[in-house]
Formats: structure tokens, C-alpha cells, sequence
């Protein structure tokens, strides 16, 4: 995939693309792989492949910049004279601080401001600046887990597998440490005192190794569940690609290989329901989980569902049930299957 920036924009959502490589590319709506049409905009990142003139597969990226508009001439139009591109490639590693975003304050005085410079780090054995005392009420609203590192307890039948424990205090209910939040806490001063990095990389040169990797919503829909087996002496991966044929490094020509089962409901609404709150994709019904067990087999009753917004296909679990003949009688649009 190749890089670029999106630098014009014309009323139907075609515009041109300048890459890296200095070239422009055409493109339209119809070539957008990834992304909403209202994020097409002047200085849009974004990844595409070249094909000639045009620019396809285009991925809409998050970041935007600013893109000036070329300043005119005052030579003659045979002049030699050239113009400073708008968009130029770094080359080489170049470091980029990911905290530059919150500008730092200034520090004027620093007798006034002791905590937000680059100066000594404060004594522990007393207090100085700011102190006091943050008072939170913490909700989790996704499901949480919090190992407990003191409750581990090995498998007695499959080697190398252990059983943790949620954390709980001494008293045996069950809590979040107040380290989990404190990790959140330093984060945002950190990003507020342009502080320095936490995590580098002593072995490799700069920008040879990557600290951490976030996969792309796109490249996710090529991934494939499965299920580790024991077949005798031997494992096995079975892959469980559903009713889609598996295609390697591509999208699901189909459905998506995993069913989607809502077993909960955010607090506040996805973009998407906003937009389509009459879709089947808004309109789908909550499941319980209370009673199910991942690694287990069960019935569902599932029906093919369209995102609305980004136009591909699912499997959505309706109805669950131990045994088949719990399940709801099918429609023509449904279907029973055993899944795990």
C-alpha cells in the first residue's frame, strides 16, 4: 500500500491524491475500501494502490493535515523556475513523539511551576506543588477481567495451562488494584508535561522494532477463527471459517467467517446506529451470556445481517440453546447451526 494525502475534492466525492512518490492520483467514491464518504476531505491521510492514473483500495485514515495551496508565480510561464511541493516524504527514520499532540506548558517562572519543566524530580519524603486526594467512581461497561497473580492455579490435565482468579482483596470481595487506574492517571500527565518516553528499545537501532501493534479494522476482517484440539498424541488448529470459503490475505468473499452475538449494549450509541437506527443491523436483540461457556458447543440461530455504513456481511446469533429442538422455529431467512 502506498501513502498519501487527499489535496483536491470535487462535488460527488472525486478529487486527486498526491503520494509520496511526488505523483497525483484520480479517484471517486466507488474506489473508497475503508472509510465514510463524509471523511473524503483536503488533507486526508490515506493508504490506496496505484493503478495507473487512479488510486484504488483506498483505506481513509484518521489524521488529517494542513495542505497549502500552491502560491502563483510572478516569472513568466517559460520560466525554469519551480514550486516548493506541498507534501514531501521524510526520508530515512524520523523520530516522532506520539505526545506532541498536548502542547506542553510554558514554564515562565519555574520557582511557579517546579512539576512542569525539565527539572529535578520531586523528593518523595515530602510534598511539593499540588497535592490532594482524587476521588473517582469507576463503571465497567464492557466485560473486565483482573488476574489475581496470587491465586494461580495449574490444570491437572492439560500441561503448561493454569486457572486465574479475578483479584479480591483481603477481605474476599472482589475489586480492581488501584494500580489499573493509576497506569491510566500517569498517562494523561504524561501527555500534559511532555514527559519522556517509558518504553525504548536498547538492542536495535531507532525505528527497527516495534513497541506495540494495533491491527487495522480493515485487516481484521481477513483474520479466521479456530479452535486448538487434541486428536490422540497430537494437536491440531481446526479453522471454523462458518459458510464462507477461506481466502488467504483477502477479505471473505462472503459473510464473515465469525457470527456476531450481542451480549451487551454500550451507554452511549454507536455512529452507526445513529445513522441506521431502522437498519436489521440497529434493530438485532441482546442475548444473555449467564449460563455460556466459551470452548463449549451450542446451538444458535442465526440470520445474514448488512452493515449499513460499511457493506459487508455477518451471521447474527439470534436465539442460543444446549440442544437444537430448544431453539425457535427458523424463518426462510434463518438457519440452525453448531458453533462453538
Amino acid at each position: 500500500m502506498a501513502n498519501g494525502i487527499i489535496i483536491k475534492v470535487k462535488k460527488g466525492y472525486t478529487g486527486i491524491i498526491r503520494g509520496e512518490d511526488g505523483r497525483e492520483y484520480r479517484f471517486n467514491r466507488k474506489r473508497i475500501a475503508e472509510g465514510e464518504l463524509k471523511q473524503v476531505a483536503i488533507g486526508r491521510r490515506v493508504e490506496y494502490e496505484p493503478d495507473g492514473d487512479w488510486a484504488t483500495q483506498i483505506r481513509l485514515l484518521a489524521e488529517v493535515v494542513e495542505v497549502r495551496a500552491k502560491k502563483k508565480s510572478k516569472t513568466q510561464p517559460n520560466s525554469n523556475s519551480t514550486t516548493k511541493p506541498q507534501y514531501a516524504p521524510s526520508q530515512g527514520y524520523r523520530f516522532l513523539n506520539p505526545y506532541n499532540f498536548v502542547r506542553p506548558l510554558k514554564v515562565y517562572d519555574r520557582s511557579k511551576s517546579v512539576l512542569l519543566g525539565r527539572t529535578s524530580p520531586p523528593p518523595h519524603d515530602r510534598y511539593v506543588g499540588l497535592s490532594g486526594r482524587i476521588a473517582c467512581r469507576l463503571t465497567t461497561t464492557t466485560p473486565l477481567f483482573v488476574a489475581d497473580a496470587h491465586r494461580v492455579e495449574p490444570d491437572p490435565d492439560v500441561a503448561d495451562h493454569f486457572h486465574y482468579h479475578f483479584f479480591r482483596v483481603p477481605e474476599g470481595n472482589i475489586a480492581i488494584p488501584a494500580s489499573s487506574i493509576r497506569g491510566a492517571i500517569r498517562s494523561i500527565f504524561e501527555a500534559a508535561t511532555n514527559s519522556c518516553f517509558m518504553h525504548l528499545s536498547g538492542e536495535q537501532e531507532p525505528g527497527d522494532k516495534r513497541l506495540s501493534y494495533h491491527l487495522p479494522p480493515g485487516d481484521a476482517l481477513r483474520l479466521v477463527p479456530g479452535r486448538v484440539r487434541k486428536d490422540g498424541d497430537t494437536w491440531e488448529l481446526e479453522l471454523l471459517p462458518g459458510t464462507t470459503p477461506i481466502t488467504p490475505d483477502r477479505r471473505p468473499s462472503g459473510p464473515q467467517y465469525a457470527a456476531w452475538i450481542m451480549f451487551y449494549r454500550p451507554i452511549l450509541k454507536s455512529r452507526t446506529k445513529m445513522r441506521a437506527s431502522h437498519s436489521p443491523y440497529s434493530k438485532r436483540q441482546q442475548l444473555s451470556p449467564e449460563g455460556y461457556e466459551h470452548g463449549q458447543k451450542y446451538w444458535a440461530l442465526i440470520e445474514k445481517v448488512r452493515h449499513p455504513l460499511r457493506h459487508f456481511e455477518f451471521w447474527n446469533v439470534v436465539a442460543l440453546a444446549d440442544r437444537e429442538e430448544d431453539l425457535p422455529k427458523p424463518s426462510e431467512a434463518q438457519r440452525r447451526v453448531l458453533g462453538y
